[in-house]
């Protein structure tokens, strides 16, 4: 209940910052209509795609070859400059001139690279800048923004997105000159070095300087081992200007249809709290949408219709206390006790104490962390609890549910155990679903909740889950005897097979499993399997996970089923594959950038799902029994509903019989 109600307040929070901004790459768009010889019309460009719904423009720092594309100015070496009877400037061997047209332009340049470089390797005279370095380099760096030209687009109605490089120079000196610009509602750091401003000593006092300014920052969502170096300090610093952002690659873009880049920016935007949708217009067109203008219509237009009522400027999250109040502290503090509850009643099931002895450990566990909570309970702390939940509540259901599970399977009618089938579901998922909900909840910080903090341990948890699991029925099956029947068997090669088929499989689901992607990646899933992907998110609206509904439930329901058939010698391999399923459950609440809403109707959607697959695959068993009863008669086979063949097992001999 403590879980229930911290959760109702982050789903309020989630609420509030549902406004998703449609974010225009500027150059792209100018490169675009320069590739398809209609560079003069880049402005009606611009015009006809904010029409159809793109609200602001990312504009990155000029580059000498957009000086030279725009026309702005020549970039010339001495021997070129010394060939120009117009121009009295001495040339001098390795320095770059740059000669403009206009003086506003000439003048940002000039105070741009003298930040830059310094104001003794800038010279200006009249037009013509002469800069002390080699060209390669000077076409590496970025040259600042022009003012006036962005001015233009403000004044036309664009809010600005502005991408600053890093520079070797203080970080105020830098972002100085963003004042002069008008409309600018935030920065999203770029430039090669793929750096924030201030890296790597003033990031704190750039991130000030944004708070300060009212801007906010974009936290481009990436794989950690490309993420901006720098960037995850910034947001820590000031994460009520944190902004989360999807952009997908352009060359990824360009092999998918519009149609299915519209549904991975939708699905970011619901279920990841990506609030700025970066998109680059695409530069070949799809010939099942038409031309190059139908192909970005559709991406934009489509984009725009998919999230009808919440575009807007990007919203972001408000600063959370550093240090709850008593409210919160009581809760969070209910919350650990429940935790340390489920792991205590796990232990017993292993070690049996004495009732004294119990309730002295739980006043001291729960006097504990009482104190714990109204003191503050730390960051790594909460973490090592929300792993202990995940793994410990999971474990608990699936073991408290053996007594059940066994009475289901001995019970006389099929419709009868498959009743009992979902029951058993349904006991194990809440009981699981109360350890999701009590881990979500320990965390509860706008960095949780921008993904700056993540669940670390999910490939431990998704292990110990159905290895505990396990161990805990071959323990009910009659312990340590029957563990060494079974390491003592004569090793055959069909068994050497199956157990390097098994191998494989678990090292797949260890690879895969996990709480972080790049967007676009969708993680190592195949094609076909992204294409199923998609097709669920656009029936359901919000996808259940495959392995919940495809594997998980539908073998928590086959257990009791086994039993029922007389194949106890796989009711352990369903067991295993149904606390996979528990573990994913678990996994799907660890994921704490999605919202908590989705979470629960994924929950709720894949036991639906499950319960259906799990009936179709009970009558399949069934059938199979039956099948092989009538056709094999020799196999053995223990006649259905037999209440002593299935009763719990007591002794080491029982257990090598069945």
């Amino acid at each position: 209940m403590a879980a229930g109600a911290l959760l109702a307040r982050r789903h309020h929070l989630e609420e509030l910052n549902r406004s998703t901004e449609l974010l225009l790459d500027y150059q792209a768009v100018i490169d675009l209509a320069r590739a398809t010889g209609q560079e003069e019309h880049g402005r009606d460009l611009l015009t006809h795609y904010r029409s159809l719904g793109a609200g602001s423009l990312a504009v990155s720092e000029w580059t000498l070859d957009d000086l030279e594309l725009e026309g702005v100015a020549r970039v010339l070496n001495g021997l070129q400059l010394r060939a120009l009877s117009e121009v009295s400037v001495p040339a001098r061997p390795g320095h770059v001139y740059l000669v403009f047209e206009h003086e506003g332009d000439r003048a940002a340049i000039e105070r741009n690279l003298t930040l830059a470089l310094g104001k003794e390797r800038v010279q200006s005279q009249g037009m013509v800048l002469d800069v002390a370095i080699d060209l390669p380099t000077l076409r590496s760096m970025g040259l600042g923004f022009l003012p006036e030209r962005l001015n233009a687009l403000a004044d036309q109605g664009w809010q600005l997105w502005l991408r600053p490089e890093n520079k070797p120079i203080p970080a105020t000196r830098i972002l100085d000159n963003l004042t002069d610009i008008r409309g600018v509602r935030g920065v999203i750091f770029g430039g090669l070095p793929n750096e924030a401003v201030g890296y790597p000593r003033e990031l704190r006092e750039a991130a000030l300087w944004l708070d300060g300014h009212n801007l906010r920052v974009g936290y481009v969502e990436l794989s950690p081992e490309v993420q901006q170096k720098g960037i995850q300090t910034v947001a820590r610093t000031i994460p009520h200007r944190v902004v989360r952002v999807m952009a997908v690659v352009p060359a990824h873009q360009a092999r998918l249809m519009p149609e299915t880049v519209v549904s991975m920016y939708s699905l970011g935007a619901r279920e990841r709290n990506l609030r700025l949708l970066y998109l680059r217009p695409y530069t070949t067109p799809w010939r099942e949408v038409g031309d190059l203008s139908a192909t970005n219509q559709a991406l934009i237009q489509g984009l725009s219709r998919e999230l009808a009522g919440r575009t807007g400027p990007a919203s972001t999250f408000p600063l959370s206390d550093q240090r709850p109040g008593p409210l919160l502290a009581l809760g969070l503090g209910l919350v650990s006790m429940g935790i340390l509850s489920g792991a205590f009643l796990l232990l017993l099931e292993i070690v049996p104490l004495r009732p004294t002895l119990v309730y002295a450990l739980i006043g001291l566990g729960a006097g504990g962390v009482a104190a714990w909570s109204f003191l503050g309970l730390p960051p790594a702390g909460r973490l090592l609890l929300c792993l202990l939940s995940s793994i410990a509540l999971p474990v608990l259901g699936m073991v408290v549910s053996f007594p059940f599970l066994e009475a289901v399977g001995a019970r006389r009618s099929l419709g009868s155990v498959l009743t009992g089938s979902i029951g058993l579901t349904i006991r194990v998922t809440l009981i699981s679903l109360a350890g999701a909900m009590m881990s979500a909840a320990l965390l509860y910080e706008t960095p949780v909740l921008l993904g700056l903090t993540l669940f670390r341990g999910v490939k431990l948890l998704s292990l110990a889950v159905p290895l505990a699991v396990l161990a805990f029925y071959v323990a009910r099956l009659g312990g340590r005897k029957e563990l060494m029947q079974v390491l003592n068997l004569d090793l055959k090669l069909w068994h050497a097979l199956g157990l390097g088929l098994l191998a494989m499989l678990g090292l797949l689901y260890v690879l895969r499993t996990g709480n972080v992607g790049a967007p676009g990646s969708e993680g190592a899933a195949m094609e076909m399997e992204r294409a199923l992907r998609r097709f669920l998110d656009a029936v359901m609206g919000v996808r259940p996970r495959f392995k919940e509904f495809v594997l998980g439930h539908p073998a928590m329901m086959l257990a009791p089923v086994l039993l029922w058939v007389g194949w106890r010698r796989l009711v352990w391999l369903a067991l295993v594959a149904a606390a996979v399923g528990q573990a994913s459950l678990v996994d799907t609440f660890a994921h704490l950038h999605t919202p908590v809403a989705v979470s629960l109707v994924r929950t709720f959607l894949g036991l639906l799902v499950g319960w259906g697959v799990g009936l179709l695959a009970a009558l399949i068993v069934v059938a199979l029994a039956r099948i092989l009863k009538r056709f094999w008669p020799a196999l053995p086979h223990s006649p259905p509903g037999n209440g002593a063949a299935h009763a719990r097992i007591t002794s080491p001999e029982q257990a090598v019989t069945a």
